[in-house]
């Protein structure tokens, strides 16, 4: 995160691509579990260099994003909407800072 939305992880602990640490969910999250989501949802993640890809996002509620982004995806959908794969993949290493690459057929939600 460059910047986290809650005023007490707006430290440097919190910052620079320190997502798991940032949201209790997304640390607690096995690497087990973030295979089987990957796999379930036909994601390959390479790192090409630097750190491992961040785990992905399985909820918007796992984001940094203001909580009108959550609002509104629940108003485009449903109350039980979660971010599409590639969402879910890409959104987490842009926070931390990667460039990414990203490829997923017309309407997988590459825009948000």
């Amino acid at each position: 995160y460059y910047e986290h939305p809650a005023p007490s992880l707006q430290c440097e602990e919190f910052c620079w691509g320190n997502l798991e640490a940032a949201h209790p969910v997304l640390g607690a999250r096995t690497v087990d579990e973030v295979e089987a989501y990957r796999l379930e949802h036909g994601i390959s993640v390479e790192a090409v260099r630097g750190r491992a890809p961040p785990k992905p996002f399985q909820a918007f509620s796992e984001t940094s994003f203001p909580a009108f982004v959550e609002e509104v995806a629940h108003e485009l959908f449903t109350t039980d909407a979660v971010p599409f794969p590639v969402q879910a993949q890409v959104w987490p290493c842009a926070l931390a800072g990667a460039d990414v690459v990203a490829v997923a057929p017309t309407g997988s939600g590459k825009t948000l």
